[in-house]
């Protein structure tokens, strides 16, 4: 799944840390120890390329969007 960075600022490269498992709970975000997962993800011209799920959490909590347009505030999407 493709996703985009919310705020785009012309750097080639963004990196973000995620940890679903803090706060969502699910076996594939945890260790076999119980250490919850993280996941670096690159955004690269404001896009990064993840696992579904990951993507559809980092929709949810609104650290990426769906689509590289902006829509200015106010404007209904």
């Amino acid at each position: 799944m493709f996703v985009y960075i919310p705020e785009y600022s012309d750097k080639r490269t963004h990196g973000m840390f995620v940890q679903p498992a803090n706060d969502a709970q699910s076996s594939e975000w945890v260790e076999k120890d119980g250490r919850h997962k993280m996941y670096h993800v690159v955004f690269e011209y404001g896009r990064a390329d993840v696992p579904d799920s990951l993507g559809q959490y980092m929709l949810d909590r609104g650290m990426a969007k769906r689509s590289p347009i902006i829509i200015p505030s106010g404007v209904e999407a």
